[in-house]
């Protein structure tokens, strides 16, 4: 391959900014804008963008029920991240007889793997989306929900429904007593101390809820459980609205002067420097 030739479809530009990034750094190789040694850290970042990859998938399959339509997809996707190692071992194969046709196959490689993740991605989100009006938005009581919706069709023991409920029993208890454990100066801790009480009550119809599946577990009528897990997924979505806005808290207050917003901190107006009354 002539190295000076640009315009080959090696070159072309993908959907994906980090490929993009080692397509770039394949070019200043092949100009010689970067030694060898540079182009092999590119390499190396390229896999390590694969290892994080795997990682995050490996931590939403320990967070999530994983129904057989999205085990399906999630399979093919950890196919290809095995063959995108594959591929970039390929590419380093050049670091051993400088031969360029080992990171023209190996990047080709890539940029199908990428694609086919790609889709695969994108069709866990559009199942994600379908079951959002029939779960819950709340990922604990989203999980409980799928698993008793697996219990009652006799696929999963009635055993692992209850020890759900009770870990998220615990967890929503310790949530509880320790509502307000937030730094001072956060806007989160501003917006709670308006809305503990509120929070508050939000936990205690979750766990109340959650309370009235043990029916389900002595009397095995599943319209006892879909009622109560009803009742709990209303409570979850109060609780996770109010943990929204306490992640993404930006709280303004008024100047008593000219009535401008500012920051919650701030000490003088931005606009006529007027001193800010205190919030906290």
């Amino acid at each position: 391959m002539n190295n000076n030739v640009m315009g080959d479809p090696i070159f072309n530009m993908t959907s994906f900014p980090v490929l993009n990034d080692f397509i770039d750094q394949v070019k200043a190789l092949y100009s010689m804008e970067i030694t060898i040694s540079e182009f092999s850290d590119a390499v190396d970042n390229l896999d390590n963008f694969r290892r994080k990859a795997k990682s995050v998938l490996a931590d939403q399959l320990r967070s999530n029920v994983v129904t057989p339509e999205k085990k399906k997809e999630i399979s093919h996707i950890e196919k290809r991240l095995e063959s995108f190692k594959s591929a970039i071992g390929e590419i380093r194969t050049f670091f051993k007889d400088s031969d360029k046709k080992h990171i023209e196959s190996g990047l080709e490689r890539c940029k199908r793997y990428f694609e086919e993740i790609w889709a695969s991605i994108e069709s866990l989100k559009k199942q994600e989306n379908a079951e959002i009006g029939k779960y819950s938005k709340a990922p604990a009581q989203n999980e409980i929900m799928r698993i008793a919706e697996d219990v009652v069709a006799g696929r999963l023991s009635k055993s692992i429904l209850k020890e759900k409920i009770s870990n998220l029993k615990k967890n929503l208890k310790n949530y509880y007593y320790l509502c307000g454990d937030i730094a001072e100066g956060d806007p989160g801790a501003y917006y709670l101390e308006l809305h503990k009480d509120e929070i508050k009550k939000a936990v205690k119809d979750y766990v109340k809820s959650l309370d009235e599946t043990e029916k389900y577990f002595v009397s095995g009528d599943s319209s006892v459980l879909k009622a109560a897990l009803k009742k709990a997924s209303l409570a979850a979505e109060v609780l996770l609205e109010h943990q929204e806005k306490i992640t993404d808290a930006k709280i303004t207050k008024s100047c008593v002067k000219c009535g401008a917003e500012n920051d919650y901190s701030a000490k003088y107006c931005s606009s006529c420097n007027a001193v800010m009354p205190e919030i906290l």
